[in-house]
């Protein structure tokens, strides 16, 4: 893919993620985690190649704090 502005300031096509702290299927509430934990994680490395800006790494482990309070049924995620 080329780069159609190689000086431009790359931006980020999500701002933010708004996910129900507490979800009543624990599989679901999971599976959700498990996605924006990757997305938060190992995913910023590929953001380079799609043309966007990885999250600094403090907003990395804010999120991987924030994802450890979910639960599901009242319990934290197994």
């Amino acid at each position: 893919m080329r780069d159609p502005a190689p000086d431009a300031y790359p931006i980020s096509g999500l701002g933010f993620i708004l996910i129900p702290k507490h979800r009543p299927d624990a599989d679901q509430q999971a599976a959700v985690r498990d996605f924006i934990a990757f997305a938060n994680s190992k995913g910023q490395d590929s953001a380079g190649e799609l043309s966007y800006a990885k999250l600094p790494d403090a907003i990395q482990k804010q999120g991987q704090v924030l994802l450890a309070e979910l639960t599901a049924n009242g319990q934290p995620l197994k």
